[in-house]
């Protein structure tokens, strides 16, 4: 699945759909410090790299987690 992220004003008919999060953070960003309006956003799909690093990071005391994952927090 691609990312597809949906940015929409909740103050005028502005919306936009991104297949970059990034673009879609930039064009928040924007439309915010140009119209002063408050903007939405929605992600509906993400990349199987990103599903599977989410899928493997768990989360903590959650069973499933697992300390086997890379993204499991460690102690410094």
């Amino acid at each position: 699945m691609a990312d597809e992220t949906v940015v929409s004003c909740t103050e005028c008919p502005y919306e936009e759909t991104f297949s970059k999060l990034r673009t879609a953070r930039e064009a928040i960003d924007a439309h915010e410090r140009e119209t002063g309006h408050t903007v939405d956003w929605s992600v509906s799909g993400v990349s199987s790299g990103v599903e599977a690093a989410g899928d493997a990071a768990g989360i903590c005391g959650v069973p499933g987690s697992s300390a086997d994952s890379p993204f499991w927090p460690t102690e410094r």
